[in-house]
Formats: C-alpha cells, sequence, structure tokens
C-alpha cells in the first residue's frame, strides 16, 4: 500500500524595489508563472506525493534579501536522501507562481524536473534552467528570454525583445 501525501501551501510576498524573483524549484513540482492584477506575490505548492513509505511535506518558503525576492520548494534534505533508495515515488505536485502585470524586473527559473509555463510575462528578463522538463513561454517581451534545459522539449511564441528608450536632451 502507498502511502499519500496531500499538499496545499500558500506564501506570499511584496515586490517593492525587487529587481529579481528567483524560483528555487526542488521538488520536481510542474511550475506555472501567472500574470495577475494583484499588488503582491504569492505561491501555491498543491498536490500528492506517494509512494511505499511515509511521505513527508515538502517545503515552501519565500524571502527577500536586498533587491531579491527567493521562491524556494524543497523537501527536508534527510528524507529526500532516504526517498531515493529502494523506494518509489510519485508526484503530480504543481507550483504556481502569481507575479502581478506591473512587475517589470527580472524573472529566473531553476527546477531539477518538471515542466515549466510562463505566459503573459512583460519584464526585463525571463531566464528558465531546467535539468528535465517541457519549456512553454508566450507572449514575452522584455530584453533577455534565456531558456536552458538538458531533457524536454522547449516551445514558445510571441517572443520579444524589447529595447529600452533613452531620452536625452535636444
Amino acid at each position: 500500500g502507498d502511502k499519500v501525501c496531500n499538499v496545499d501551501k500558500h506564501a506570499e510576498g511584496d515586490l517593492n524595489q525587487v529587481a529579481q524573483v528567483e524560483i528555487l524549484n526542488k521538488t520536481a513540482a510542474d511550475v506555472r508563472i501567472v500574470i495577475s492584477g494583484t499588488n503582491q506575490i504569492s505561491v501555491h505548492l498543491y498536490g500528492n506525493v506517494s509512494g511505499n513509505m511515509e511521505m513527508k511535506q515538502p517545503r515552501l518558503s519565500i524571502q527577500k534579501k536586498g533587491d531579491t525576492q527567493t521562491i524556494t520548494a524543497n523537501w527536508d534534505n534527510n528524507w529526500q536522501k532516504r526517498a531515493w533508495f529502494n523506494v518509489h515515488v510519485r508526484s503530480d505536485l504543481k507550483l504556481d507562481v502569481t507575479v502581478p502585470a506591473t512587475y517589470k524586473g527580472a524573472l529566473r527559473v531553476t527546477t531539477a524536473s518538471g515542466d515549466v509555463s510562463a505566459e503573459g510575462f512583460h519584464g526585463k528578463t525571463l531566464e528558465v534552467k531546467s535539468s528535465s522538463g517541457d519549456v512553454m513561454i508566450n507572449d514575452f517581451s522584455g530584453e533577455l528570454c534565456k531558456i536552458a534545459t538538458a531533457s524536454g522539449d522547449v516551445t514558445g511564441k510571441n517572443i520579444q525583445r524589447s529595447e529600452e528608450r533613452r531620452v536625452g536632451k535636444e
């Protein structure tokens, strides 16, 4: 019999004086970037994890240090080491990150496994690093869109580079 762990965690943070949002996903959850009319960044980690051993809740945190807001979803290190030896684990975890449409800074996603999707982000930089998983980017405009995956498909449409406009004296 498999043991099941139901996950439903939330976190919020402000983007006041934030130039960069980093998302560090170490849970194999699929990451979805959602753009909204809210004034805060919010995170929702949800789904089920099952396996033939006792399942532990993953951790979800959001911390601001300097001009960087860091979102981390990960497992307890001791549990993660035990989880991969002589056991099977299945997960359908999802990590939704809701970003205000007014945020124009950098957005960086790093994930070991899981798909990543972002639609409608218009900021300075969108960067995705994945060891495994598909990456889908739609309707992005900014200075840089950088995608790296060792294994997975990369798709995108309506990706545009926007130039910073400088206004000088005439």
